[in-house]
C-alpha cells in the first residue's frame, strides 16, 4: 500500500501576506499569520493520527476560496508547503515532485483546502 496523507485545512496565508520585511533584518521573516497557520496545520496533522511520508511525494490540492474575488492559486503554495514540513507531514518540501492543484467553487464563509499527499514509487 502506498503511504498517503489526507487533510482538510483552512485556506493558507497568501504569499503576499506570508512574509514581512522588518527593519534591521536583511531577510524577510514569517508573519504572525503565517506562524499561526503553521501551528494550525501541525495541530490538524497530529490530530489525524497520520504519519510522516518519507521520500518523493505527489501533492494534490483542492482549493475552495471563501468568495469569488480574484485569487492566484499559486500564492497558496509556499505557506502551505512550509506548513507541511513544520507539521511533520513531510521531511522537506523539496520532496514534492508533482503538484496537482484545482481551484473549485467558493465555499463561504472561510473557504477550505483539501489536501492529499502520496508517496511516489522510486
Amino acid at each position: 500500500m502506498i503511504p498517503r496523507t489526507e487533510l482538510e485545512l483552512p485556506v493558507a496565508v497568501s504569499e503576499n501576506s506570508y512574509r514581512r520585511f522588518v527593519k534591521g533584518f536583511s531577510y524577510p521573516i514569517i508573519s504572525k499569520e503565517g506562524r499561526k497557520y503553521h501551528d494550525t496545520v501541525k495541530m490538524r496533522f497530529q490530530q489525524s493520527g497520520q504519519e510522516m511520508i518519507h521520500g518523493p511525494v505527489k501533492v494534490i490540492v483542492e482549493y475552495y476560496p471563501p468568495d469569488r474575488r480574484a485569487r492566484d492559486l499559486d500564492n497558496l503554495f509556499k505557506c502551505l508547503f512550509d506548513s507541511l514540513v513544520k507539521a511533520g507531514c513531510i521531511e522537506d518540501d523539496s520532496q514534492i515532485m508533482d503538484i496537482e492543484a484545482h481551484k473549485r467553487e467558493p465555499l463561504p464563509p472561510a473557504g477550505l483546502i483539501h489536501l492529499e499527499i502520496e508517496a511516489k514509487p522510486c
